[in-house]
């Protein structure tokens, strides 16, 4: 098993402090990916940090997603998956 996902979505909002009035971005990931004692894919929804941080993502794409020291994401890396990737995610690869 890789740390590879697979982007379902992704929403970019803003949040208000009840404290001090001040808005702020809010960034979310939407992945899916094979984990084991799952029956078919897992799925979780990844806060993310930065202004530009979807930039050259599209739903579909295969990532790897780095982390600050905080445990937000701060990077989301498109990748080509491999044949084996491809069949762990569920991929008819005699298809393709």
């Amino acid at each position: 098993m890789t740390n590879l996902k697979r982007v379902i979505g992704f929403k970019t909002s803003a949040w208000t402090s009840p404290d001090n009035g001040n808005t702020y971005p809010v960034r979310r990931l939407y992945v899916d990916y094979p984990a084991a004692e799952v029956t078919g894919l897992a799925c979780s929804v990844v806060k993310c940090r930065g202004d530009k941080i979807f930039d050259g993502v599209e739903v579909g794409d295969y990532v790897e997603l780095l982390y600050d020291q905080y445990g937000n994401c701060c990077a989301v890396q498109p990748v080509v998956a491999e044949q084996q990737d491809l069949i762990d995610f569920g991929v008819d690869i005699a298809s393709e």
